[in-house]
């Protein structure tokens, strides 16, 4: 199944989902700032369109690239191979 992910700068790919994985922001669990969070990998497929304001590097993006997303940086929206919107982030 291949999905667009697309992001309000105009940045959109073209992947595959790869996994997830439990992530932290690399504090220690007893600081207060310490967070939890599950990351989505991707294989990028194509790179259609790119924008830098979207605060990616271009490299990320290339083709064949297994590339990490998560609530910080998640698309603002995923389409399914239909063509289907299927997850729109909120404004």
């Amino acid at each position: 199944e291949l999905y667009l992910l697309s992001w309000k700068n105009g940045t959109k790919i073209l992947v595959n989902m790869h996994g997830w994985s439990d992530d932290d922001n690399g504090l220690e669990p007893e600081d207060p700032n310490y967070e939890e969070y599950t990351s989505f990998i991707v294989r990028i497929k194509k790179l259609i369109k790119f924008n830098a304001l979207d605060g990616f590097k271009k490299f990320w993006l290339e083709d064949g690239v297994l590339f990490e997303f998560s609530y910080h940086d998640f698309p603002d929206e995923i389409y399914n191979s239909k063509g289907e919107l299927i997850s729109k982030k909120k404004e």
